[in-house]
């Protein structure tokens, strides 16, 4: 049963499309309506290849109509063109594609704190109100009117100009910045295309963020000992590594860009070093988002864990110190000690470990691993990018300098 607003009767995780972040709103119904929003993998290999159609192939056409598909007396060639090639072959065809696994996986995810018991049955209701307060605010029209706008906006900006345009002039504009009739379709279709993919994308993960912080506001059954070192919030983090493939395409776009400084500007890797860090720490924090929504919740369940078990711990140990380290029963021998004590010294070791993990629970769950597996989508794409502004010779100079 579908849980949208049209469709939002379904009272729990009973069907596959119960909640979908990605399966709704103004621009899906639009595309629903023209057939391009089928469920599963092979409506977005439709929409991936109509979308890649529409922003590439006239490109393709008019440059070769103008001379500049593959040659260019001056400048550059649109087949040299690596901004737009990894722009639209790239990064909008992942994009497309990683939607219906990203929106299985928070689907799950939702599912799990019911599966889990996390959401206890008397909070069921108010977890249920909670989802379809933000599948609501999905379906609002004005968030994605404004991301149109947003999109279209930088069409109006004068040619040549704009984050991540380049100063080559080439197939698409002129040394005078006249855009070409590719340029124009660049311009004013293909480039609000791609903007308007990635800003939905945005837009769905601050919707996942606000779910989660509504959610964590709830009385969840939290356990500040958990063995996930979360509080039983632990298989949230490895959802968000599964979704940083976002971040991957951004960094395919970033990367083309600077590769073109490289090849057609003569920048270096000093020049480019500052966009490619920038890029790397925001699509980081971006993904990082929805975990550190989860902050207030886990710093609540810390201290109270910490008073919790600190008390018990009190209480235990007094009990433990007046029968066992008074001089009438204090055993001869350590072993006899232990063995007259059995499972009472067991119990004060576990009651010592689990203070422990409560001491270690991450108020934000993220550690080096987790952030690591975040990051390294927005790094790979980087890579060829600096190995091409130092060149293989001065690589091989440093790699022999390091080992030196």
């Amino acid at each position: 049963m579908q849980f949208t607003t049209q469709k939002a009767s379904a009272p729990g995780p009973g069907g596959e499309a119960w909640f979908s972040l990605i399966r709704g709103g103004p621009i899906y119904l639009f595309l629903r309506r023209i057939g391009l929003a089928a469920p599963g993998w092979r409506g977005a290999a439709l929409l991936c290849a109509v979308l890649v159609a529409v922003c590439f192939l006239p490109l393709v056409i008019l440059s070769a109509m103008d001379g500049t598909l593959l040659a260019r007396q001056a400048g550059m060639p649109l087949a040299g063109d690596v901004a737009t090639l990894c722009r639209f072959l790239i990064a909008l065809p992942a994009l497309v594609l990683i939607a219906p696994d990203s929106d299985a996986l928070s689907r799950r995810a939702l599912a799990h704190f019911l599966d889990a018991g996390l959401v206890q049955a008397e909070g069921r209701q108010a977890f249920m109100q909670i989802v379809k307060g933000v599948v609501r605010l999905r379906d609002t029209v004005w968030p994605e009117l404004l991301l149109v706008v947003v999109a279209f906006l930088p069409a109006l900006l004068p040619p040549g100009t704009g984050p991540l345009v380049g100063t080559v002039a080439g197939w698409s504009f002129d040394a005078d910045y006249s855009l070409t009739p590719a340029g124009m379709w660049l311009q004013f279709v293909a480039k609000p295309i791609w903007l308007l993919v990635a800003l939905l994308w945005i837009w769905r993960l601050v919707l996942w963020a606000l779910l989660l912080r509504r959610i964590t506001r709830l009385d969840l059954a939290l356990h500040a000992a958990h063995p996930d070192g979360a509080g039983g919030l632990g298989f949230l983090p490895a959802l968000q590594q599964r979704l940083s493939k976002f971040s991957f395409a951004g960094g395919v776009v970033i990367a083309g860009a600077m590769a073109n400084e490289i090849i057609y500007a003569g920048a270096t890797v000093e020049s480019i070093r500052g966009p490619l860090i920038a890029y790397i720490i925001i699509a980081t924090l971006l993904l990082c988002l929805p975990l550190f929504v989860l902050a207030p919740r886990l710093a609540l369940l810390k201290r109270q864990g910490l008073f919790a078990y600190g008390a018990l711990g009190d209480a235990y140990l007094r009990a433990f110190e007046a029968k066992w380290l008074r001089p009438a029963r204090r055993p001869a021998t350590e072993s006899e000690a232990l063995g007259e004590m059995g499972g009472e010294y067991g119990t004060l070791t576990d009651l010592n470990q689990a203070y422990a993990v409560v001491q270690n629970l991450s108020i934000v769950p993220v550690n080096r691993y987790v952030l690591a597996g975040i990051a390294l989508p927005a790094v790979l794409p980087m890579v060829p990018v600096v190995l091409l502004a130092l060149g293989v010779q001065e690589l091989i100079t440093r790699l022999f300098s390091l080992l030196g």
